[in-house]
């Protein structure tokens, strides 16, 4: 009988537990030809966020609960600026974090950033090694569009950059 309980138990736990870590984050980025303007949407789990902030040496945020940081968004930020970076036309685009807010799951957090003053895209380059410097196997997925274009790019530590060419 106790042999019994402990294969149940033991088979219960491996069962519970993920075979691998999933690391991916997700990123929208839209121009807005009325506004002239980037609008960036970030998708990334709030674990492997705070994972990769405390790495680069600040002190625990408690992301997402009631004792968060009140600088929390001001790590996020700068984070974010750190590993992601958009050029049109040749041209570095400036990203002002808007704000963050958890996704319904409450595993990861939508971060908001915009682009003002942006001229109307026909060379776009993205650059996005977020979170590679934690997760040997993170992917980044990156979606831009803008009207009449739309593509989808799958980017990772062995590439954290591509260049659209939008005719």
């Amino acid at each position: 009988m106790v042999t019994i309980l402990w294969t149940l138990l033991g088979l219960l736990c491996h069962t519970a537990l993920p075979l691998h870590d999933f690391h991916m984050s997700k990123t929208e980025v839209n121009y807005n030809d009325s506004s002239h303007s980037l609008e960036v949407s970030v998708h990334v789990f709030i674990d492997d966020l705070e994972s990769a902030i405390l790495q680069s040496g600040v002190d625990s945020l408690f992301l997402a609960t009631s004792k968060e940081h009140q600088h929390a968004d001001l790590h996020i930020s700068e984070y974010l600026r750190t590993h992601f970076s958009v050029d049109v036309n040749g041209k570095s685009i400036p990203l002002v974090f808007l704000g963050k807010e958890e996704s319904p799951d409450l595993l990861a957090f939508w971060c908001y950033l915009e682009g003002v003053d942006v001229p109307f895209p026909t060379l776009v380059s993205l650059s996005n090694d977020v979170l590679t410097e934690v997760f040997d196997d993170q992917q980044n997925m990156v979606v831009f569009t803008s009207p009449g274009y739309r593509k989808f790019e799958l980017l990772n530590r062995a590439k954290p950059k591509t260049t659209l060419n939008i005719e």
